[in-house]
């Protein structure tokens, strides 16, 4: 079944012709999904990028240009914060967004695309991130308060209001056409109109299955409703249930070392780009190639001793291949390690942030720091993430 017959079908939903599709699609494996990037099958990350096709890179620069144009300041500006708490709170610290966001919601980081939708993968994970963080560091302030360490109870009681993390399929619909990839600008700017869709049963919904309990279950959804969205039912119903309680605001942000001070106050980002690296690391990978392709930054380790051994800040990145590479040689403090994730260097990292396109999300109104977050904090020990 060709995507054009899909694309026919887009106002009027027919599960026969989604059951067809299912049978003739075989779930792809991490290797083959990595090799589908390698080999530019599959154009995830839609963005102003040398390498792509100048028809490709126009419209992605209408899709970036018109969503910045929907909210005020759409670029991140640190000169406003020069004499505040957030410019320079990266220095010397172990962030390590996916270990908390692994202990509110157990393999948060698990699972592997089947199509070409890893810009909403990474739009969710740093979306995810903070709210995961913003429930542990209520938490925390309350242990602070209280003067003792954050207990299990607290850790159940962020998970509780963290639910569950976020389906894919309602980010993915907002990308404004229905064939692969996505521009991570207007995904970002679409995140926040939107209510959050969370990897549950909702039932049947205007004729359509909401089963979003798991990616395999729902993602040709979002593959459908590429060119509108989901169907006005749908978002009434989840604006109903969940209220605001997803994305509220986005920023683009062009200074690497501004994505590291925003991590550190629990902010995470999410970068489109052409950069690639191997599928090893000794622990840190080494760029090479090119993807079209879409991932999150989910910690960094700028710790001196850290930096001592490896020549440069460490970055953590998460991916959406699943098991999809070898990472060894790695610290102690940064297991448990997230599935397919890689380190990388701040040489890399600054070069991938400012060829691409990097957006940070999050989920409260602005983006304040934060004095109860739980790294280097005496009421959230680091052996708690262990």
């Amino acid at each position: 079944m060709s995507m054009t017959h899909l694309d026919a079908c887009l106002d009027d939903y027919h599960e026969k012709i989604f059951q067809e599709y299912e049978q003739s699609y075989a779930p792809y494996t991490s290797e083959e999904i990595h090799a589908n990037y390698d080999d530019k099958s599959w154009m995830g990350a839609i963005g102003d990028f040398e390498g792509l096709p100048s028809f490709v890179r126009m419209a992605a620069r209408y899709q970036r240009d018109e969503a910045c144009s929907e909210i005020d300041e759409p670029v991140f500006d640190t000169s406003k914060w020069a004499s505040g708490p957030l410019v320079g709170s990266y220095k010397g610290k172990f962030v390590a967004g996916w270990k908390v966001g692994e202990k509110v919601w157990a393999n948060l980081l698990k699972g592997r695309q089947l199509t070409g939708d890893c810009a909403s993968w990474a739009l969710r994970m740093a979306i995810d991130l903070n709210r995961a963080w913003k429930c542990v560091s209520e938490q925390v302030r309350a242990s602070r308060e209280a003067g003792i360490a954050i207990s299990q109870q607290q850790i159940t009681a962020a998970l509780e209001k963290f639910v569950r993390p976020q389906a894919t399929a309602l980010l993915y619909s907002g990308r404004g056409h229905t064939g692969q990839g996505a521009n991570c600008s207007r995904l970002s700017n679409w995140a926040c109109k939107m209510p959050i869709l969370l990897e549950q049963n909702y039932g049947t919904i205007a004729g359509i299955n909401c089963d979003f309990t798991s990616y395999p279950k729902y993602y040709q959804l979002g593959m459908k409703y590429g060119s509108n969205g989901f169907p006005k039912a749908i978002i009434e119903k989840l604006d109903e249930l969940h209220g605001d309680a997803g994305a509220k605001e986005w920023k683009l942000v062009k200074d690497p070392r501004a994505v590291l001070d925003l991590m550190t106050q629990g902010y995470f980002c999410h970068v489109g780009s052409m950069m690639a690296w191997r599928n090893n690391g000794n622990p840190l990978s080494i760029a090479e190639g090119s993807w079209s392709h879409a991932m999150a930054c989910v910690g960094f380790d700028d710790r001196p001793e850290t930096v001592a051994k490896f020549g440069d800040t460490v970055v953590f990145v998460d991916q959406s291949w699943g098991p999809w590479n070898t990472i060894t040689n790695r610290l102690p403090d940064w297991e448990p390690w997230g599935e397919g994730m890689f380190a990388i260097s701040f040489k890399d990292f600054a070069r991938w942030v400012s060829s691409g396109e990097c957006c940070v999300m999050t989920s409260t109104n602005g983006f304040a720091a934060d004095d109860d977050l739980p790294w280097n904090n005496p009421w959230f020990p680091i052996q708690s993430l262990n």
